[in-house]
């Protein structure tokens, strides 16, 4: 968040908490800070605050770190691992939510990418999915396709396939996995879109187009 963003941000939270909003996620400190202050502002609001992967939980103790915060909920990173996520599912059962479908931020930046390809860097870029040097994609040096989206001068980068881990949802839930979540935030999905890859992730199939990150390592 900028910090010329911020009072308003901080405004339509408290607003939020007085319209009897209660559940909320927190994907780094400060933001954790600013639910339970927004909380203790609107007369001691109790607030259900579960945190999300960017609160990096690899291992036993951060997921007690975590906790000891007062979360009700934390979320495996999806750079994990499928034998260190099975791991920690069983120990942390629903306490614990897994990403199954996401199109996972690589790098969030202020620093623009756009003025090497002719950015006038006045702020009138459009935001949406622009296309870098005549394609929609970047090339990264180790030969990835990436996705580059314009949010306000604000550069976010998505791997150019989503990540999915539908195959594995079955071995996932037989390890512990209860609470599963697909988000379809940063691409421009149809609603057939969504429907397609909502009806194969619940039938535990593969998504054509997309990777599984780290989790088929170590697995046998």
């Amino acid at each position: 968040v900028r910090r010329w963003e911020q009072p308003a941000l901080q405004k339509n939270i408290r607003r939020l908490i007085d319209a009897n909003w209660r559940r909320w996620q927190a994907a780094n400190p400060g933001a954790w800070g600013s639910l339970c202050a927004a909380g203790a502002q609107s007369q001691g609001v109790a607030l259900d605050i579960s945190a999300d992967w960017p609160m990096h939980v690899l291992n036993h103790v951060a997921a007690e770190q975590v906790l000891a915060l007062g979360a009700t909920r934390l979320t495996l990173s999806p750079e994990d691992d499928g034998a260190n996520m099975r791991r920690l599912l069983a120990a942390l059962g629903n306490k614990a939510e897994v990403v199954v479908y996401q199109d996972t931020p690589l790098m969030i930046s202020e620093a623009c990418v756009l003025p090497t390809v002719g950015c006038d860097r006045r702020g009138t870029c459009q935001p949406g999915e622009p296309a870098v040097a005549g394609a929609p994609v970047l090339t990264s040096s180790s030969g990835e396709q990436l996705r580059v989206l314009n949010r306000h001068c604000r550069m976010v980068v998505i791997n150019e396939k989503p990540f999915c881990l539908g195959p594995h949802i079955p071995a996932l839930a037989s390890a512990g996995a209860r609470l599963l979540r697909a988000d379809f935030m940063y691409r421009s999905y149809t609603g057939e879109q969504v429907r397609e890859i909502w009806r194969r992730l619940r039938a535990g199939q593969a998504i054509p187009g997309t990777h599984a990150g780290n989790f088929e390592r170590g697995l046998r």
